[in-house]
């Protein structure tokens, strides 16, 4: 067999941002001709130059370009110290999608002016007290970093963005009406399609885990720019004053995710194709010098140097890409040893069998990332990388595959994470050479607990047997086999807040359940823990609403893991009566909110109004993804209207969410019941911005988005914001309903029972008239 039969082929395609689009509003200048005055900016974005090499498109390239807020900076150019000082600044929220603020001039030559948008709210308090005019100069500026404690961080529904402009005079001494800023983004966007084309007809391969490692924990706010990109890393790993692209932190530890990876979800378009994207803070680590040592660098292809193929490729082009796993770990070029040790690479894990043989393979594929698949390891700000990456086979020829046989039943899946209260499903997959059994292990102690062949789940109902229905045990023959772990809701029943974190018989340690699934094939077991939060008790108490005018104290339980993020509200340009009549009656009651936005978005409104989403709502939409976290119970396929018990929080809600989560200092009028006040816990990334199911205004037109209520859960006031801004979204669960047993660890059994005050001998008759 040739050798071209056993590589990895990968292509990548590198979309540069080359161009700016002004498409905004009118500001509010003085006029021109000005020596001094208020003078309007506009902002407009970079959306760059899509380069499409290959029949497919560029998801998300150009969306998401919202500005919410702009920080304006002047500065002069300081013929004394050779730097520039600062002259002015100004720092606006912008609520419309008018991206046009105003901020003082006055005409004096060598002015350059700094926008620098939707930066977060740490950044701007250190900014506005640090940067004095006079004093502060653009070297600060230059020094400024944005860090991120979550490796998923450099988006969070808005992209910073950064560009300037020099203020240019009219006639030599006076001021334009207006002035136009283009900003760029701060990072990047990775784009993945991954796809299975074997040479041999038969084999399989299927995936069990994508991972992208080498993320860094921040950037620089401000671009440097340097003309040589094979040289980028030595400006991390010297830390030189005067030119850097990284941020630069104490140690590689502080600058970047650590060596296990981050799991990235991903998704199967079609048979044996899978897609994954990403956003991430610039990391350039530099190249390799082709011109000058290529030989030096791919000696073990130099063979190939002037063959052509039978499709007249380049041999030798085409099998460079083999080697950049290899040439990461350390390569000298001249008098000098370089490596690319810092560059991000992502990991596809899965098992490749053989066509005609039970015998399969643990596979790992390594595809470092940059601007080609054989020399470039950088990942530029502001820049949408879209690689196609295609695997043929798994030879280890290639220094980027991995492999290792396997003999017995092995299980895959991302089985570390802890799963929220909600219904949960997780993918598994599954390998044995011989006839094979999935069990839950004690199914009478965890009956919430199940598998299926079936992602969706579908419901064991008595005299309606269904194939991918969910059950305790499956069984099959040998081979590859994905399979579906299910989980129930898991609401205990609480007397207090807080209670749920206190150590009690049935989770002495932690404040989830677990159960176990046994795969077994002969005398081989593999055994998997699920490990699922419990859902944590709040209560929200208004002592006046002023819109039901009385007292309101409701209960409910809320999750604490954001599993997807940045969405959007959902019901752009829409109006109808429900909505409407919920801007002032839906501030508390998120259920009802959840379940009559369900009829407007699937059914309509009264007097002919349309539904909002007549094909299904959207999945990634505030609306849709809570109704997603409900269970089909009665096996129709779909959730109904009854079947909604998880909802989007109302306004009132989401602020006692906020109100029961601080962890220090005074609550405040966050509707705090102090007679049952406690803590809960949630995940540290519940923080910024949240959704709530709680409308606001909308025309009937449709002209504008429409607005609705949000949640800042920085502070726990809440705003009134556009529907298209990305937020994120906690779901709760209403008190009364289903629960858990509270002497089980079951999460059945109900929370139905005898009054404690029920006497069995005692009967009592009702009056007819009652």
């Amino acid at each position: 067999m040739k050798l071209y039969n056993y590589i990895l082929p990968l292509f990548i395609f590198l979309l540069g941002m080359t161009s700016c689009e002004d498409d905004l509003g009118v500001g509010n200048s003085q006029g021109e001709g000005l020596t001094e005055g208020m003078v309007t900016i506009h902002l407009t974005s970079d959306k760059g130059t899509d380069i499409i090499t290959r029949a497919n498109e560029c998801p998300d390239c150009n969306d998401q370009e919202a500005i919410e807020n702009v920080m304006l900076m002047i500065f002069r150019a300081d013929g004394t110290s050779g730097d520039s000082v600062l002259v002015n600044m100004a720092y606006q929220e912008l609520i419309e999608d008018n991206n046009s603020v105003s901020i003082y001039m006055t005409a004096v030559e060598g002015q350059r002016l700094y926008a620098l948008c939707n930066l977060p709210g740490d950044v701007v308090e250190e900014l506005q007290e640090e940067a004095k005019p006079e004093s502060y100069t653009l070297s600060q500026l230059r020094e400024q970093v944005i860090k991120i404690d979550q490796s998923d961080g450099a988006f969070t529904g808005r992209y910073i963005m950064t560009g300037n402009t020099p203020i240019e005079l009219e006639g030599g001494n006076l001021l334009k009406k207006d002035y136009s800023v283009c900003v760029s983004r701060l990072v990047a966007n990775l784009n993945f399609t991954i796809t299975f084309d074997p040479i041999t007809a038969g084999d399989r391969f299927l995936i069990s885990g994508v991972y992208i490692h080498n993320i860094p924990k921040g950037s620089m706010l401000l671009e440097t720019v340097q003309s040589n990109s094979l040289e980028a890393g030595k400006d991390y790993a010297g830390k030189t004053v005067d030119k850097y692209f990284n941020l630069r932190l104490d140690s590689d530890v502080d600058s970047y995710d650590g060596s296990k990876g981050l799991w990235l979800d991903y998704s199967e378009t079609m048979a044996d194709t899978y897609t994954a994207s990403f956003q991430m803070f610039e990391n350039r680590q530099g190249g390799l010098d082709e011109e000058n040592y290529g030989n030096q660098h791919w000696a073990n292809l130099g063979s190939l140097n002037g063959q052509i193929d039978e499709d007249g490729k380049d041999l030798y082009k085409r099998y460079q890409q083999i080697m950049k796993r290899e040439l990461a770990w350390g390569v000298t070029e001249g008098s000098e040893t370089k490596d690319f040790k810092h560059a991000t690479y992502i990991t596809i894990h899965g098992v490749y069998q053989e066509a005609g043989t039970s015998l399969a393979q643990e596979v790992t594929y390594f595809v470092y990332l940059g601007a080609d698949n054989y020399k470039d390891y950088n990942i530029c700000r502001n820049h949408n990388y879209i690689y196609e990456i295609k695997i043929y086979s798994v030879d280890e020829i290639d220094t980027r595959v991995l492999s290792n046989y396997l003999d017995h039943v092995t299980v895959y899946g991302n089985f570390d994470q802890i799963l929220d209260a909600h219904p949960n499903v997780t993918q598994a997959l599954l390998y044995s050479p011989n006839a094979w059994k999935v069990r839950v292990a004690n199914p009478d102690e965890t009956p919430w607990l199940e598998v299926s062949t079936s992602a969706r789940y579908i419901p064991n109902i008595a005299g309606q047997p269904k194939a991918d229905a969910a059950t305790f045990t499956l069984e099959g023959n040998g081979g590859l086999q994905y399979f579906y772990i299910h989980t129930d809701e898991f609401v205990p029943y609480q007397e207090k807040p807080g209670e749920i974190l206190s150590p009690q018989a049935n989770y002495p340690d932690s404040p989830y359940r677990t159960g176990t699934i046994i795969c077994e094939s002969g005398e081989v077991e593999e055994k998997i823990e699920i490990k699922q939060y419990a859902a944590q008790l709040v209560i929200c108490h208004i002592n006046y609403d002023i819109h039901t005018m009385k007292e309101v104290r409701d209960t409910f339980y809320v999750e604490r893991v954001l599993e997807q993020k940045n969405l959007s509200w959902g019901f752009d340009h829409y109006w109808s009566l429900i909505t409407d009549d919920l801007i002032a009656a839906g501030q508390w009651d998120g259920l009802a909110n959840t379940r009559r936005l369900y009829e407007a978005a699937t059914q309509g409104d009264k007097y002919d109004i349309e539904s909002a989403y007549p094909d299904g709502i959207p999945s990634d939409i505030a609306l849709g993804y809570a109704i997603n976290k409900n269970r089909d119970r009665n096996g129709d396929g779909k959730i109904t209207y009854d079947e909604i018990v998880w909802y989007l929080p109302a306004a009132n809600e989401m602020q006692a969410v906020y109100g029961h989560s601080i962890q220090s200092g005074d609550a405040g009028d966050y509707y705090m019941d102090e007679a049952n006040f406690n803590k809960i816990k949630l995940d540290a990334d519940v923080t910024g911005n949240f959704h709530t199911s709680s409308p606001s205004v909308a025309d009937p037109a449709g002209i504008t988005p429409g607005r609705s209520y949000y949640v800042d859960m920085s502070s726990g006031k809440k705003a009134i914001g556009l529907r298209s801004r990305r937020y994120n979204v906690l779901c709760a669960r209403r008190k009364p309903g289903f629960f858990g047993n509270p002497n089980e660890n079951t999460g059945v059994g109900g929370s139905v029972g005898n009054n404690p005050n029920w006497n069995e001998d005692e009967e009592q008759i009702m009056d007819k008239g009652k």
